[in-house]
């Protein structure tokens, strides 16, 4: 398809075929205004006359040869059957001169400002010209980039099943790249499974008294393999205390795992060197227990150690900030600081003060992506529905749970705006929490007069 600026115009007798309507139209409307209204002389003596409008305009818009058709029509209408007397005081020249004043002018310009827009019109014909190759050659190239990735996937599909390369490696480290414990340890299976493909394997995470797993994948029902180790057995003093590496191929750490697994190593904080918990692989194909297998997985645990630890120092810094990733929302560290300064503020000043809780239930059956989705959704509710001095705060101790505190604003008033935000909430849901309970609890807040 042809863009629109690239159509080439219509033309007649080598002119555009709209320069020469304009130039009907300009002049048909001028002779019918000056045989109607004016005097008929086709405004002769105004300097300078109107018809310079129609020859500059098609000038510059159209280039050299439709603005000099414009000054010969120009000079055609205002001279033919329009010519006026020779006075007594003239002679031949002068009247001549008199007669062909604006034609003289006219043409010349019309020859300077033509020649200057038709160059302009070959440049841009030239760069339209650039243009087009260059999207051709773009084009050449994205057919080159299509075949190049439909290779690339077929070369891709053949070594699945040859050693791990670089690539599964840097996909481990995206899947664990997150800022929520949860998140990190949802990453881990696929990371684990990315690098190492096991049959079965656990991930332990360090307790007071021990290592209890938290993440198992491949176990069937009846397992014998053990869901905690306490501080007193081998293999806990040494992924904790020694922070070594045990493999099923070393006769010593064989004795160690004691058919708990074939590899099992610790996850711990790099800046601090506090072990987190433990990875552990329980079966996978004897033809990839080797060297480079170790290896990968020694770099595994520690890529899962710093997953873990970035979570937690996130967490932290998140549940003593009194903000969230919502701007909107407040975190519940604000909450009781908040809520006292504000029943002291309404008692000085005599204010009406409501509360309203949001309470989502059965939110902790709900995927992370779904918990996430909601808070959005109802950060988006409050900047909708509440004023600027409302304050909203995310409760996640018991949620995620929402509180709102209505400045200024009655008990009555506060049933209204629960209303208002209960159906913009349920308006933006999306379909699979289309059936979510969600519960408003609308209550006064008592000032402090003291």
């Amino acid at each position: 398809m042809t863009p629109l600026d690239q159509v080439e115009p219509t033309r007649l007798f080598g002119l555009r075929r709209s320069a020469l309507i304009e130039l009907a139209l300009f002049f048909g409307v001028f002779l019918a205004v000056d045989v109607l209204f004016l005097d008929g002389t086709r405004l002769r003596d105004v300097s300078p006359h109107p018809f310079w409008i129609a020859i500059l305009l098609v000038s510059a818009q159209y280039g050299i040869n439709e603005g000099l058709l414009a000054a010969f029509v120009a000079s055609a209408v205002l001279l033919v059957g329009n010519l006026p007397s020779q006075a007594l005081s003239q002679d031949m020249y002068a009247y001549l001169f008199s007669i062909c004043v604006n034609p003289l002018m006219w043409i010349p310009m019309a020859l300077a400002l033509g020649a200057l827009r038709t160059r302009q019109i070959r440049d841009r014909g030239e760069l339209r010209e650039a243009v087009s190759q260059s999207r051709q050659e773009s084009e050449a190239l994205a057919q080159a980039y299509e075949r190049l990735s439909r290779i690339t996937a077929k070369l891709e599909s053949r070594l699945a099943g040859k050693d791990r390369t670089v690539l599964s490696a840097f996909r481990a480290a995206s899947l664990l790249a997150h800022n929520d414990e949860k998140q990190v340890l949802e990453g881990v299976a696929d990371a684990v499974k990315a690098v190492l493909h096991p049959h079965r394997f656990s991930l332990f995470l360090a307790r007071p008294k021990g290592l209890k797993v938290a993440l198992r994948v491949g176990w069937e029902r009846m397992s014998p393999l053990e869901r905690w180790f306490g501080n007193d057995t081998d293999l806990y003093r040494h992924i904790v205390h020694d922070g070594g590496l045990l493999c099923v191929a070393n006769p010593w750490d064989e004795k160690v795992l004691e058919d708990q697994g074939l590899l099992a190593g610790p996850v711990v904080d790099p800046a601090s060197g506090t072990c987190l918990g433990m990875l552990k692989i329980e079966g996978m194909d004897f033809l990839d227990l080797n060297e480079e297998t170790v290896d990968l997985f020694r770099v595994l645990c520690d890529w899962i150690g710093m997953a873990l630890a970035r979570a937690r120092d996130y967490e932290t810094a998140r549940a003593s900030s009194f903000h969230t990733e919502n701007p909107r929302l407040y975190s519940d560290t604000a909450l009781d600081p908040q809520v006292r300064y504000f029943e002291k503020l309404g008692g000085r000043f005599d204010l009406d003060m409501s509360m309203i809780v949001v309470n989502p239930l059965d939110t902790q059956s709900m995927v992370s992506t779904d918990r996430r989705q909601l808070v959005r959704i109802f950060g988006e509710a409050v900047e909708e529905c509440l004023r600027d001095t409302d304050v909203a705060f995310e409760c996640r101790r018991r949620g995620p749970r929402f509180v709102i505190i209505l400045v200024g604003a009655s008990e009555e008033l506060g049933f209204l705006v629960s209303r208002r935000l209960s159906e913009t909430v349920r308006r933006r849901l999306p379909a699979k929490l289309g059936k979510l309970e969600i519960k408003y609890h609308v209550k006064a807040v008592e000032s402090d007069h003291g």
